[in-house]
């Protein structure tokens, strides 16, 4: 048998886990629900290197949470990211952790403790990102100016974003990073 996570957003997310036996029946097992979302609020799902799945999520504000299955058995944590009114988002795998980038200059980050979802400290970025957003070994993640195209670095420390005093210069063209190339740009070590 195959077994898969189903998602299902409305003003609700539903999260089952369905297995495939006998190549035409479908089995679920129990409906767990996050209620008090937008419509259509799930923007990322993604498994995790902890073999549980992150998802974000938003009404007016943004949310994480961390999704455990085992079996057919699924268990949700989930944690408030930002009380501020949110835009698009940017977001960027670091192994167990997602940092959340908003359009509306806030960053946090999401982690999985255990499969206890776990948010840093918000911070404020001085500029509004565009949709480019990279990791760089564990602790590291470019995020692309919207006006400019040039780089922000911000650190990794724990659970939570610094924006990283990067005395590093961009030097290529901002179509280089909105492409997710970065050429002429030294990264900075993570010590």
């Amino acid at each position: 048998s195959t077994r898969f996570l189903a998602l299902h957003t409305a003003t609700t997310i539903n999260i089952s886990v369905g297995t495939v036996s006998s190549g035409t029946t479908i089995t679920f097992g129990t409906v767990v629900t996050i209620t008090g979302i937008a419509n259509g609020g799930a923007s990322l799902l993604t498994a995790l290197s902890t073999g549980r799945w992150a998802l974000i999520y938003s009404n007016t504000q943004a949310y994480g949470a961390i999704i455990s299955v085992s079996g057919t058995t699924v268990t949700t944590s989930t944690v408030q990211l930002s009380a501020s009114a949110i835009g698009t988002y940017n977001y960027c795998k670091l192994g167990d952790q997602i940092v959340v980038a908003s359009t509306t200059t806030k960053v946090n980050v999401l982690t999985d403790a255990s499969g206890t979802a776990t948010a840093g400290t918000e911070i404020t970025i001085p500029t509004t990102v565009s949709a480019a957003v990279m990791g760089f070994g564990t602790d590291f993640v470019v995020l692309c100016q919207a006006t400019t195209g040039s780089p922000l670095v911000i650190k990794i420390i724990g659970n939570n974003a610094v924006l990283y005093d990067s005395p590093y210069t961009y030097t290529g063209s901002a179509q280089l990073l909105t492409s997710g190339l970065v050429l002429d740009w030294e990264v900075p070590s993570s010590t």
